[in-house]
C-alpha cells in the first residue's frame, strides 16, 4: 500500500471530510488554494472572499487536528504570494521556493514564520532521486583557473551560513540611443543605482555601453554584500582586467562611493581564508569606491 493518499476534489467540504475521517494522517498537502472553493462563498475558485475563507477554515481545521498542512499557491511575477495579504497573515508560515528552470538549485526562504527565524535559508539541487540539501559554500562556484575580465566572486552570509556567488559583467559599446541593461541574478534597480554611484565618482562614461550581469547558479543574491563584487566585475570588464580567481569581496556600495561594512563581515572573511581564498578585499582594506578602482587597475 502507498503511504501517500491522493484526493482529486477541489470542493472544500469534501477535502475536510476526509481529514476529519482519517486519523492516520502526517502531512496535508493543499495543492493548490486557488483551486479549491466553497458552494458557502460567493465568487469564483481563486477569488479573494473564497481564498480567505477557504485557508482561514484549513487553518482551524489543521489547530484541531493537530495534523501539519503544507498549502502551496501561486506566486505573482514579482515573487509575491498571489491573492490577498489576509491569507499570509492566517498562517503560521510563508516559504517561498526559488530558482531558474533552467538551473538545477533550488533555494527554499522563510518569508514569515511564527515559530522561528526568517533568516535561515535551504539550499537544494535536483539530480536523478529528486531533492538533495546542498551544504557546499562553494556549490556556486564553478572550478575553474581560467582569468578574465569581468568575473568577481562574492562573499556573502544567508541566516547563518557564508555563501560564495560568481558575478560574470559583460560591458560592450552600444550602438542603440539607450544602451541596454540586463540583469539575472541581481535587482534591476540595483545594478542602476551601483552605475549611478559609478559614475559619479569614478568618471566612467557607462552611457556609451550596453551591460549585461548575470549571477552563476541561477539563483537571486539579494544581499548588499554582493554590491562590491558587481562593482568590481563592471570595472573589470570595461577596464578589460583580469580578477584573480583566489580574490573575494565582501561590502555595501554607498551613496557616497564608500564601502561599508555588512553584518557578519568577519564570519564571511573567516570563512573565505579557510577555503584557501588568499585575499578578502572589504571595508577593512579599502574606503571608497575609488581604491577599489585602482586596486583592479593596478593588479
Amino acid at each position: 500500500e502507498s503511504p501517500v493518499k491522493l484526493l482529486s476534489a477541489t470542493n472544500i467540504s469534501d477535502i475536510m471530510n476526509l481529514i476529519n475521517q482519517d486519523s492516520e494522517l502526517d502531512l496535508v498537502v493543499i495543492d493548490s488554494i486557488q483551486t479549491v472553493f466553497s458552494k458557502n462563498v460567493q465568487g469564483q475558485p481563486g477569488s479573494i472572499s473564497q481564498m480567505r475563507e477557504i485557508t482561514y477554515g484549513l487553518v482551524q481545521l489543521c489547530k484541531e487536528t493537530k495534523i501539519p498542512m503544507i498549502i502551496v499557491g501561486h506566486v505573482t511575477k514579482g515573487g509575491d504570494v498571489a491573492g490577498p495579504k489576509t491569507l499570509e497573515h492566517i498562517v503560521d508560515a510563508v516559504f517561498l521556493f526559488e530558482g531558474e528552470r533552467i538551473s538545477q538549485f533550488r533555494i527554499l526562504r522563510a518569508q514569515k514564520n511564527r515559530f522561528g527565524s526568517t533568516d535561515e535559508i535551504g539550499i537544494f539541487e535536483m539530480d536523478h532521486g529528486g531533492l538533495k540539501e546542498i551544504s557546499d559554500s562553494f556549490a556556486f562556484l564553478e572550478h575553474t583557473t581560467e582569468q578574465v575580465p569581468g568575473k568577481a566572486i562574492a562573499g556573502i552570509i544567508e541566516g547563518k551560513r557564508p555563501l560564495f556567488f560568481e558575478v560574470q559583467t559583460l560591458v560592450v559599446p552600444t550602438t542603440l540611443p539607450m544602451p541596454r541593461r540586463v540583469v539575472k541574478g541581481i535587482d534591476y534597480n540595483k545594478l542602476l543605482l551601483l552605475l549611478a554611484v559609478m559614475r559619479k565618482h569614478l568618471n566612467l562614461q557607462f552611457d556609451k555601453y550596453d551591460i549585461y550581469v548575470n549571477v552563476i547558479g541561477g539563483v537571486d543574491v539579494k544581499s548588499p554584500a554582493a554590491d562590491l563584487a558587481i562593482a568590481a566585475s563592471l570595472v573589470s570588464s570595461i577596464k578589460n582586467g583580469a580578477i584573480s580567481d583566489s580574490t573575494v569581496f565582501v561590502g555595501e556600495l554607498g551613496l557616497l562611493g564608500e564601502i561599508r561594512t555588512v553584518g557578519s563581515q568577519k564570519k564571511i572573511t573567516s570563512e573565505a581564508k579557510r577555503l584557501k581564498f588568499k585575499n578578502v578585499i572589504s571595508s577593512e582594506k579599502i574606503e571608497n569606491i575609488r581604491q577599489l578602482h585602482k586596486l583592479i587597475n593596478g593588479g
